[in-house]
């Protein structure tokens, strides 16, 4: 018998506003193969959304933020096994 497959979930908890995980839940989970890759898949999803953000900015005539998101500030980044 084979021994299932391991995966990794990564995992984003704000720093502040705690309530929102218990009113929403987590908004920001992924998963890989290790805990590097689903870190790495997560931190992904935070790119794509600050690019994302950064064009609805320039179609309403804003200026694109100039910095690149640091999700570190505001999320604590956790991976567990599952």
């Amino acid at each position: 018998m084979t021994e299932p497959k391991k995966i990794w979930v990564a995992y984003a908890i704000p720093r502040s506003d705690y309530h929102l995980v218990v009113e929403d839940g987590l908004g920001y989970i992924s998963v890989g193969t290790t805990a590097e890759a689903a870190i790495a898949s997560l931190r992904a999803i935070f790119a794509k959304e600050y690019e994302e953000q950064n064009e609805r900015a320039v179609k309403a005539g804003y200026e694109p933020d100039p910095e690149p998101y640091a999700p570190d500030e505001d999320y604590v980044i956790h991976a567990n096994e599952v």
